[in-house]
């Protein structure tokens, strides 16, 4: 794996396992994405619309 000009090996589990944690993460993001659309949507004046806060309930970030 390269990274910035930097190369990190993995093994083929390190590997999997950093994909399976991908594909996790990018699922609750889409899920938490989703629910934001939903609340929104439901949101009847423009204020709401203004104020309301897209940025929360999502999971931190991954780190490797």
């Amino acid at each position: 794996l390269w990274y910035e000009g930097q190369q990190f090996p993995l093994s083929l589990q390190q590997a999997m396992q950093m994909l399976y944690a991908i594909e996790v993460y990018a699922s609750n993001c889409y899920d938490n994405t989703q629910k934001h659309i939903a609340n929104v949507n439901a949101l009847e004046t423009t204020e709401d619309v203004e104020s309301y806060d897209y940025r929360k309930d999502y999971p931190e970030k991954l780190r490797f």
